[in-house]
């Protein structure tokens, strides 16, 4: 409805049930909402908003007919209509030959859709390696039992193992098992070597102690042997004791000493 003028069209809306009751009624609430006292201005011809819809009409008829015309390069289908500013700006510069063309023009988008619908084919394609995880279920091939360790002479470091394996270094690129291999065997010598330079080291010092003729000497290399650490490398005359980096120390207290960063330690 145009009236009441000067009102937004949301608040100039009328009911049109109010046109199906009686007259009096409708000319009644027709007056009320358009605030006009003539019963001519109350006819349904005069109550509408014709300039209204046929801006709707015009808009509705340029986004669906002239507008995809116009960026088409197409001329315009309806021409008592005309085209907004905007769009016939937009047409200028399409239509422009010194206009320098975008980068993006140049370019193709890739099409997303794969070839395969598939995911179990386009695996089988890309890695032939890598199977289903359908098909893994399905066959016995891999499940079978794992394969039993064989003793081997390889690794032993007393067969086949000398200097030059020793300084030998091993290359990684032969793969992590075999560069383990090696370095194990390497590692097994180099312990040895330290155990036999540190049995030596105790010979010596026994000697020493023991060509000392003095008595006092010799009471103090032997107290010194038997509280120091130096008595778990003393060999017995029935069997050799167990060397101090294999043997299994038993600590039975721990207790802090009158100085200060000492404590008294009991182990067996």
């Amino acid at each position: 409805c145009k009236k009441p003028e000067g009102v937004q069209v949301t608040e100039r809306a009328i009911p049109i049930q109010v046109f199906g009751t009686d007259a009096k009624i409708r000319k009644e609430f027709l007056r009320r909402w358009t605030k006009e006292t003539e019963d001519s201005a109350l006819e349904l011809r005069d109550l509408i908003d014709w300039e209204y819809y046929a801006g709707r009409l015009v808009s509705s008829i340029q986004k669906i007919i002239c507008i995809p015309a116009a960026l088409q390069e197409l001329p315009n289908p309806v021409p008592r209509i005309e085209l907004p500013d905007w769009l016939a700006k937009k047409v200028a510069e399409m239509r422009d030959p010194r206009k320098q063309k975008s980068i993006s023009s140049f370019l193709v988008q890739k099409s997303t859709i794969d070839e395969f619908d598939d995911v179990k084919h386009l695996l089988k394609k890309s890695s032939p390696a890598c199977p289903d995880m359908e098909d893994i279920t399905n066959r016995s091939e891999f499940f079978h039992k794992p394969a039993k360790a064989k003793l081997s002479t390889e690794n032993s470091p007393s067969r086949g193992f000398g200097l030059a394996d020793e300084n030998q270094q091993p290359d990684p690129r032969d793969g992590y098992v075999p560069w383990l291999r090696r370095m194990r065997r390497k590692w097994k010598l180099r312990r040895k070597k330290e155990l036999e330079k540190l049995t030596k080291k105790r010979l010596t010092i026994e000697s020493d102690d023991d060509d000392d003729d003095t008595p006092g000497k010799k009471m103090l290399s032997r107290r010194r042997r038997a509280r120091g650490i130096g008595n778990y490398f003393e060999e017995d005359n029935t069997r050799p004791r167990v060397s101090l980096l294999k043997s299994t120390w038993e600590v039975f207290s721990l207790v802090k000493a009158n100085a200060t960063g000492r404590y008294q330690l009991w182990i067996r």
